[in-house]
């Protein structure tokens, strides 16, 4: 019984650590992006044109559709991904202790 639930998690580790990995990337360049969206917005868009909506579209989805949900993501992935590694309780056990580590 044992061996089947630890070959269960070890199967899952690698797809979760892709996707956690997937996810910071896409919270990275969002928030890399979103500033560039508002100095764009700010130095060349007239307040009330219809460029300036559109900006406001562009940052809001940007936010809203991209970089809050890879947020969540990444750290619903992070935070499994260490749990299926036994992070959780390796410091607990001492200091050199194998299970220690989150990096596998």
């Amino acid at each position: 019984m044992l061996e089947t639930i630890t070959d269960f998690l070890a199967d899952w580790y690698l797809v979760t650590k892709a996707l956690h990995v997937v996810s910071v990337i896409s919270w990275m360049a969002g928030i890399f992006y979103l500033p560039r969206l508002f100095v764009y917005h700010v130095e060349q868009v007239e307040t009330g044109s219809p460029t300036d909506s559109m900006f406001q579209t562009m940052e809001r989805t940007l936010l809203r559709g991209i970089m809050n949900p890879a947020m969540v993501a990444t750290w619903v992935f992070g935070v499994r991904w260490c749990s299926l590694r036994g992070w959780w309780t390796g410091p607990l056990s001492g200091p050199g202790s194998r299970r220690a580590q989150c990096w596998g």
